[in-house]
């Protein structure tokens, strides 16, 4: 339906419609940053992983799977912690924290993942048994990953449909950008 207004109430509704479209650009280059972050954190898990194991398949598959597993926890835990009814705002806020959580968490990830193959005795490029390594999988990749999810569900549940589809293209391209601009510095700098 079309709504005809006039007077001080078109001042009204534009004024709110531009509040609420300078939130969603916020959300979407927050969700943007988050895809970026979250590629970031995911390719330096993961060259951790090849690294600390020497590129065993079974570890590295494992990795992709946890991630996914992981991630299903934290979007389990995103929608139930906000609703269809979630303000825009409180959105934007839970955003913006979990999004300045997330390079804390990268750093918590990396160390997980250089102390737990070794504990409590073994020493740097030593075998790792399967257990050991599977351990160190799933403990290792469920910071990010559930942050992540998370991430991904507060912004989906709440927003209204129509925005959809812009934000999980703007995830895509601050996920791809991040992963190509990772990629490269370690191409670049090892």
């Amino acid at each position: 339906e079309s709504q005809v207004v006039l007077g001080d109430d078109f001042g009204k509704v534009a004024m709110n419609q531009g509040g609420h479209n300078q939130r969603a650009d916020r959300i979407a280059l927050t969700l943007a940053l988050v895809g970026f972050f979250v590629q970031f954190g995911q390719i330096l898990t993961f060259r951790e992983i090849l690294a600390v194991t020497h590129g065993s398949e079974v570890l590295v598959g494992s990795v992709f799977a946890f991630w996914l597993v992981w991630g299903t926890v934290g979007a389990f835990a995103g929608g139930r912690l906000v609703s269809n009814e979630t303000s825009v705002e409180r959105t934007c806020d839970l955003l913006i924290l979990s999004w300045a959580l997330s390079s804390l968490l990268v750093v918590v990830q990396i160390l997980l993942m250089r102390l737990l193959p070794w504990m409590p005795h073994r020493g740097a490029g030593q075998f790792i048994p399967l257990v050991r390594g599977l351990f160190m999988v799933i403990v290792g990749v469920a910071p990010l990953s559930i942050l992540g999810g998370f991430q991904v569900a507060i912004v989906f549940r709440s927003m209204p449909r129509d925005w959809h589809s812009r934000l999980f293209r703007t995830a895509a391209w601050g996920a791809a950008l991040g992963g190509l601009t990772t990629v490269s510095w370690f191409s670049t700098y090892g």
